[in-house]
């Protein structure tokens, strides 16, 4: 159950809600993430988010889901009736949970007929960190491999700039790419922070500076690389409303039949029917 796993504090939310917002207005926006490992779901008018509701865990079921979506609508006081906007993250990520998170939004906007927007999920990772330039979104790909995008942030809220593919790949690989890519760049996920003193080792011993904090390390010369390394990041659904509203003020929303998830590799259960095609078994 949902209320078994730990409730991110609302205080750490705030803490990373580091922009004034306007005034309400806009849309109301309700978005999910479930591809991740913190669950998180938010409700949103406009660039303001309402209410926001975090979880830790593997819950992910839809019982468990639609309470979360309750609860955060009763915190903002609206009905699902009143959401403008339905958002989520369609991978890469848990297939379990993308699966599940695509469901919950999809049925809710055919149902209600209302547009839909999905979000990338290294997409979202690279936004929620709030800053510009070139980020690296990494989360954990399960068997020690890791999701893995280059991104380029604009200083405006234009739309951001694909770098590279998203790849599945070994942190190694990771690693290798990111110093092929040249200049700097801003480690942003739970994969980064899950590979953080790997990557700050290799990058002094491949002459990148790092900086942690406020402090840097490394060479001394100003137009070497520099790596450095996001906080841990707010819920997921935040940064997803905030892209949302974007895709909405440009009209780049679609149907709920139209919303699909973004595997960067098969499933197991996928992986499996493949072997099985390809490897049959005879029977004497």
């Amino acid at each position: 159950m949902m209320e078994s796993n730990r409730r991110v504090d609302e205080t750490d939310r705030a803490l990373c809600l580091e922009e004034d917002v306007p005034e309400q207005s806009g849309p109301l926006i309700l978005s999910l993430d479930m591809a991740t490992e913190t669950r998180s779901v938010a409700v949103a008018r406009g660039p303001q988010v309402l209410a926001v509701e975090s979880y830790e865990g593997r819950s992910q079921s839809a019982r468990d889901v639609l309470s979360a979506v309750d609860d955060v609508l009763r915190r903002a006081d609206a009905l699902i009736s009143d959401v403008d906007l339905f958002a989520v993250t369609r991978g890469p990520g848990s297939f379990t949970g993308l699966r599940s998170g695509l469901a919950t939004i999809k049925g809710f906007a055919a149902t209600l007929a209302r547009p839909v927007v999905g979000i990338p999920t290294l997409h979202a990772v690279a936004r929620a960190t709030r800053c510009e330039g070139r980020v690296l979104a990494v989360i954990p790909a399960g068997r020690g491999e890791v999701y893995a995008q280059l991104l380029d942030l604009p200083k405006s809220h234009g739309p951001m700039v694909e770098l590279t593919e998203p790849v599945h790949v070994p942190p190694q690989a990771m690693l290798e790419a990111a110093r092929a890519s040249g200049g700097d760049v801003l480690w942003a996920g739970s994969g980064a922070l899950l590979h953080a003193e790997s990557i700050r080792e290799f990058a002094l011993q491949q002459t990148i500076r790092w900086r942690d904090a406020a402090t840097l390390f490394g060479v001394d010369e100003t137009d070497a690389p520099c790596w450095s390394l996001a906080n841990a990041l707010c819920s997921l659904a935040e940064a997803i409303a905030r892209v949302a509203l974007e895709k909405f003020m440009l009209n780049q929303t679609v149907n709920a039949d139209l919303l699909q998830a973004l595997y960067v590799r098969a499933s197991d259960a996928e992986l499996n029917e493949k072997w099985r095609v390809s490897n049959p078994i005879t029977v004497p």
